[in-house]
Formats: C-alpha cells, sequence, structure tokens
C-alpha cells in the first residue's frame, strides 16, 4: 500500500496581515500562534514548517516569538507526511512605521532689539534635537547666527523620518527697532535780509526715515521779523 495522498493545511495561518511597529522600535514582535498554519494528513503528518523571505528572512515551525522587519515579509508554510507528500500555502506580513518622530527641546518665541545702526539682528539658540524609531532627518528654515531682518519671522524645523512622517516644530523671532532717528540741524542764521532761507536738517535712522515735521518757527524762504 503506497500513500500518494497530500497533506492538507487546513489553516494557512491569519492570511495577509499589516500591523504597525511596535513602540520604539522600527519592528513588530508576534505574539501567539495565531500566525502558525495547521494541517491534517489521511496517515501522519511528519513536518508543518515555515520559510520566511522579503523583509525577514528564517525558518522555523512556529511564528510565535518571531521579530519582522519593516516591510514585506513572505510567509511560506510546507506539511510533509510520512511518506515524502507535501503542500505549501504562503501570505505576507506588511509592517508599517506609522510612529511620528520626536522633537525635543523646541524654542520658545524670541524678541530682541535690532544691532546697532543696522534694521535687524543676529539671533541664536540651541538648536532642538530629535528621535525616531526607525531614523529621520532634520532640516531647518532658518539656522542660529542668521540675521534677521526688523519685524516677526517664524523658524520652522521639519523632521522626516524614512517612512515619510513628518514633526514639524516652530517658533517666531521677532526684531525690534529700538534705535533714535539721527537729525542734525542747521546753525543759527544771522542775516539782514528779512527773507531767510536755510536747508532742511540732515537726518539718519537705521531702518529708514518714515517723515521729518516741522513744528516750530518761520519756513524758508519767508520774510522774518527783526
Amino acid at each position: 500500500v503506497t500513500d500518494n495522498q497530500l497533506p492538507v493545511i487546513v489553516n494557512c495561518g491569519a492570511g495577509a496581515q499589516t500591523v504597525s511597529t511596535d513602540a520604539g522600535q522600527c519592528t513588530f514582535t508576534n505574539n501567539g500562534t495565531a500566525w502558525d498554519a495547521t494541517a491534517t494528513d489521511n496517515c501522519t503528518v511528519s513536518s508543518l514548517t515555515y520559510v520566511l523571505s522579503g523583509a525577514t528572512t528564517e525558518s522555523g515551525t512556529t511564528l510565535d516569538g518571531v521579530v519582522f522587519n519593516i516591510g514585506t515579509t513572505t510567509v511560506t508554510w510546507t506539511v510533509t507526511d510520512n511518506s515524502g507528500n507535501s503542500s505549501t500555502c504562503n501570505y505576507t506580513i506588511l509592517v508599517e512605521d506609522n510612529e511620528f518622530p520626536a522633537i525635543v527641546g523646541c524654542p520658545i518665541d524670541i524678541t530682541v532689539s535690532n544691532d546697532a545702526s543696522s534694521c535687524g539682528a543676529i539671533v541664536s539658540w540651541t538648536v532642538p534635537s530629535y528621535t525616531d524609531n526607525c531614523g529621520a532627518t532634520m532640516v531647518s528654515s532658518h539656522d542660529p547666527g542668521d540675521y534677521f531682518a526688523e519685524g516677526t519671522t517664524t523658524v520652522t524645523y521639519t523632521v522626516t523620518d524614512n517612512s515619510g512622517n513628518i514633526t514639524i516644530c516652530t517658533f517666531d523671532v521677532t526684531v525690534n527697532d529700538t534705535e533714535i532717528p539721527a537729525i542734525t540741524c542747521n546753525p543759527p542764521v544771522s542775516a539782514c535780509d528779512p527773507i531767510v532761507t536755510y536747508s532742511a536738517p540732515i537726518t539718519a535712522d537705521n531702518c529708514g526715515i518714515a517723515s521729518v515735521i516741522q513744528t516750530a518757527g518761520l519756513a524758508s524762504g519767508v520774510s522774518y521779523p527783526v
């Protein structure tokens, strides 16, 4: 009597699965036997084993405790009976990184006065740090020691991990113009002609002059009394 009947895999594990990485890890650890296949045979099952390929590669008899890397892993189960007949089934495990990176020490808003004779200021701060379970990179719109013009500028730090998850932190840098404008008046004028002319005063400011207004005295080019 020859056994030519193939063994039957009656449960190919849990089928295709999509899971997230464990908290703080770039992997997923399977706990339990729900992903294991089961099989029957008309005589006796000799072995029921798996082989992993793709993101994770290994083999064994149970997926309980197996650590899956991020990405897609194909699980192939093979059952063999005592006569050497075998059957296979397979499914995929997709491990996704859905954990956002964390930014540590994002600066608070900064307010400074302008640098002397400048319409802005050089501003510095401590660069924040970042962490991520699977690795990330950080870029910024500005760097410490950059020159900031008068007014408010928003500084943005953007951290993007290898799976495209993005975390952003922002703070404002405000530069106030606190420098007083300068004005140089003409020296005193003595004249016999009642029509007196004089030049406008010389003015200067680090951020520009908005207006020069005469608040007393007669205008240049008019008749002055003795």
